[in-house]
């Protein structure tokens, strides 16, 4: 093999390796990842069929049940006796290996469980899971519309310390959750997303609340930049 010949294929072979890397480091296509977060069988919030202050608990075990990304259900009920219809707990269960939520355990989620479901007065009050979707992929499959609140260090532990990055989306009743470490402030958007979805009348009060007692933007950087420390 000549020299010339030798260069030329080195050329070729690494034009091809960069359009294959290329191609793999292109992020979710927005209406796929949209998709995936929001059922098409009933209006948001809604997640796998389940709907926020709405669904039975009883209902929503029936749902998960039968869905094919679901698996190792587990319900944990408490009942304070105020009536027979009334009680509180939780419905925890995993995502199944090919699940498109899941193509990688997540570095960032929800304890020992993939996902929960949060029961109050028998009905669903919220949904939580941990994904492996990248929290940019996420954010640009919602679009605008959003409100990013950075949240305090926590600092129990040792440093370096987690900061909470939120992206809030009330008009879908979504939350995407990721987390940075100090002294890194900004969102990773690589980072894998821990998923919320609460009813619009929670949504609604809880924003009410967290605009009138939470920091600007600029005052929650700063505070953060101080107990990074």
């Amino acid at each position: 093999m000549t020299p010339l010949v030798a260069r030329l294929m080195f050329i070729l072979f690494s034009l091809f390796a960069t359009g294959v890397l290329l191609v793999h480091a292109q992020p979710h296509h927005d209406h796929d990842v949209s998709g995936l977060l929001m059922s098409d069988d009933c209006a948001s919030p809604c997640f796998l069929g389940i709907k926020p202050g709405e669904t039975t608990a009883g209902d929503a075990v029936k749902l998960l049940e039968s869905h094919a990304w679901v698996q190792n259900i587990e319900a944990k009920y408490t009942d304070f006796g105020q009536s027979t219809n009334t009680f509180w707990g939780y419905i925890y269960w995993q995502w199944k290996v090919d699940s498109p939520l899941w193509t990688h355990t997540p570095t960032f989620r929800l304890g020992l469980h993939d996902a929960y479901l949060r029961i109050l007065d028998g009905r669903v009050n919220e949904i939580a899971f941990s994904t492996s979707l990248p929290l940019g992929a996420a954010v640009l499959g919602l679009g605008n519309g959003g409100s990013y609140v950075l949240e305090r260090p926590d600092r129990y532990g040792l440093p370096p310390f987690p900061v909470i990055q939120h992206f809030y989306y009330p008009d879908v009743g979504l939350v995407f959750g990721s987390i940075s470490m100090c002294p890194a402030l900004n969102p990773d958007w690589h980072q894998d997303t821990v998923v919320t979805v609460w009813s619009i009348d929670y949504f609604r009060s809880f924003m009410q609340v967290t605009n009138a007692i939470g920091p600007t933007l600029k005052a929650a950087r700063i505070y953060a930049r101080m107990e990074c420390k």
